[in-house]
């Protein structure tokens, strides 16, 4: 809750007052697309990043006698840097904390089905 809390706070009221915005290039784009297709891409999206970021490489990083700790940064690493290529970069300072909730609930439930 309280990264949640932090990205809000961060997307919401800090960037916006220092003169960032929504990924706006990016929300056009989007926008633009079908209904159909916005709710594909989304879907898809969700469902492959846990399986990636999540399943894929925190297991993958514990089974090679990683800690935990390296798993979730490796697994963060994973998620955030596809992101930084497709958004402006201060969206990070969303992107990141909500990464890392999803990090630690797939760590306590080891349920990947659970972040999505």
């Amino acid at each position: 809750i309280a990264a949640f809390a932090a990205a809000g706070l961060m997307t919401g009221l800090i960037l916006p007052a220092l003169g960032f915005g929504p990924p706006a290039a990016g929300v056009a784009r989007m926008a633009a697309l079908p209904a159909a297709l916005q709710m594909m891409i989304f879907v898809r999206a969700g469902v492959v990043e846990e399986l990636v970021c999540r399943g894929l490489v925190i297991e993958r990083v514990l089974a090679l006698g990683g800690s935990r700790m390296t798993a979730a940064a490796a697994s963060l690493l994973v998620f955030a840097v596809p992101h930084a290529f497709s958004w402006e970069l201060h969206q990070l300072a969303f992107v990141i904390p909500v990464g890392a909730v999803f990090v630690c609930l797939y760590l306590w439930k080891r349920d990947v089905v659970a972040c999505m």
